[in-house]
């Protein structure tokens, strides 16, 4: 895959996390939590009406969460995007230890307090991110000794 085509995958995902961002957020706010309920209890397959009312730190702990994934967006969108682009292999290889930091961490942690239907989701977010990275040919620039795969 030529790196346009995987910075404009990149760009895609960087859309569909900073969404994903934005209903999490939701949860922080009582009266407009309804989307993120549904989200958390979607991500806790099968829908079965859980979560119910969340409490302050379920709150607390997923504006942090949204922040953090709304921050990861961005950066997918303005940093790393760009830099895929350019064929930029350094880029590319941060990219994809981030985004395997993440599943891992989320992955277990799900696992561990009993949510394990998330790390399939986390799955489906992981290999589509890391897809086009890893499917990503790296080119050389005339003279450029340094762009290697």
């Amino acid at each position: 895959m030529s790196p346009k085509t995987a910075a404009l995958l990149t760009r895609i995902n960087a859309v569909g996390f900073a969404l994903f961002a934005l209903f999490w957020a939701g949860a922080a706010f009582p009266g407009l939590d309804g989307p993120a309920r549904f989200l958390l209890d979607l991500l806790d397959w099968p829908l079965d009406g859980t979560p119910g009312a969340l409490d302050q730190y379920a709150r607390w702990l997923s504006a942090i969460g949204a922040g953090l994934t709304g921050a990861f967006a961005t950066m997918s969108w303005f940093v790393v995007a760009p830099a895929i682009e350019r064929g930029d292999v350094t880029a590319r290889n941060g990219a994809l230890a981030a985004i395997t930091v993440w599943f891992l961490a989320d992955s277990a942690g799900s696992i561990a307090s009993g949510v394990a239907p998330n790390a399939a989701f986390n799955s489906v977010f992981f290999g589509l991110y890391a897809a086009p990275l890893l499917a990503m040919r790296p080119f050389r620039a005339a003279g450029d000794q340094a762009a290697k795969g």
